[in-house]
């Protein structure tokens, strides 16, 4: 077959299929037609496509359908997902930020990553260095004593001292020297 735009004899396995024409396949090959495609017009498309209440609610219900359907499927693939550092990047996030909605507190975007990284993985509370899989996020200022979520009042600390501090100010834990 002879591709109308860039002229060359290639095989049918190079365009693709269209049952309205004639031959069965499209008039340009696929590089062509790859290139034909306006991009900001598409992502413009695409993005009215899906901003579309009704149709953001059919595929709500699409994937909950498959999630009810498929059960152990997608039970495994999200304990998988929540095994890798974004998993566990996003589960932490969720977490702060659904605490906080529920206390009617202020939430800005805090990336624990971040956050782990500025402190080179030294937790504020003893000063030992962890990974971040052993660290969480911890409000110097707790949300209950009226602490906001935003990135000037949470810090990085190991799970053992967050537990320890609890809802207290730091300078209200107390350590045991040993």
């Amino acid at each position: 077959m002879i591709c109308v735009k860039c002229k060359y004899d290639l095989p049918e396995s190079m365009f693709y299929k269209d049952k309205s024409k004639r031959s069965g396949f499209k008039p340009r090959c696929k590089s062509c037609e790859k290139l034909s495609i306006d991009i900001e017009r598409r992502r413009k498309y695409e993005s009215e496509y899906w901003n579309d209440p009704s149709r953001k609610e059919k595929r709500k219900a699409q994937i909950k359908k498959s999630i009810l359907k498929n059960k152990e499927k997608h039970k495994e693939i999200r304990s998988k997902y929540l095994k890798t550092d974004k998993g566990i990047n996003t589960q932490r996030k969720s977490n702060q930020v659904n605490r906080c909605k529920g206390a009617g507190v202020y939430v800005e975007h805090v990336d624990p990553l971040s956050l782990f990284n500025d402190q080179d993985g030294i937790c504020y509370m003893c000063f030992e260095k962890f990974t971040f899989k052993e660290m969480e996020m911890d409000h110097v200022i707790p949300i209950s004593k009226g602490g906001k979520h935003e990135v000037s009042n949470v810090k990085m600390c190991c799970g053992k001292c967050n537990r320890k501090k609890g809802a207290k100010n730091p300078m209200e834990v107390t350590y045991q020297v040993v």
